[in-house]
């Protein structure tokens, strides 16, 4: 989306910072996924949704995120500002406040600081879901020999899939890979 002079002028005159206006109009991690390793949504108290979609790369940490929303620039702009904070981060290292999220955009109307508010408690959300998420119990663990390190051949070569295509494994702290017995 393209912002006229006029429009961000008038956006400014209500509040919103330089950078927040940025977000909104580039609409930075802005999208959804077919297939995240986590999502999840939250509907705020003014009718706003905000939709929260994750991919996890090795040790956990988030290696993609996106948003979609139903809301105003406000929220764009706090659901962008959220993204990047937490973008590279261990996810659950990822739980951050309004506060940073409104500071790290560095202004918003008054009447719409509930926006970063719900963008964090979004992703306090998805954390938590991934906190609850199962790990193998101890007699489905007995089928599953893991190895640690195996990379790029050597997975091809032992018939191996990656812990984050195993039907069981949830979550694991660990680099390695699951081999069936």
């Amino acid at each position: 989306m393209n912002l006229s002079e006029e429009q961000k002028t008038s956006m400014m005159q209500a509040g919103y910072s330089l950078k927040s206006i940025e977000l909104f109009e580039k609409k930075v991690n802005y999208g959804k996924m077919e297939n995240p390793d986590i999502f999840t949504y939250q509907i705020g108290s003014c009718g706003d949704i905000v939709f929260l979609y994750v991919v996890l790369g090795k040790k956990n940490v988030i290696e993609d995120i996106k948003f979609s929303y139903v809301g105003c620039p406000a929220l764009a702009a706090s659901c962008s500002a959220l993204t990047q904070l937490v973008m590279g981060k261990k996810i659950t290292h990822a739980i951050v406040d309004g506060d940073d999220v409104l500071n790290y955009l560095g202004g918003l109307p008054d009447d719409h600081y509930h926006c970063p508010v719900l963008a964090s408690e979004t992703m306090t959300k998805l954390v938590n879901l991934f906190n609850n998420m199962t790990k193998l119990t101890e007699e489905e663990h007995k089928l599953y020999k893991h190895f640690c390190g195996l990379t790029g051949g050597e997975l091809e070569q032992s018939n191996t899939i990656q812990c984050d295509s195993c039907p069981y494994v949830k979550k694991c702290e660990n680099d390695h890979i699951i081999v069936k017995n």
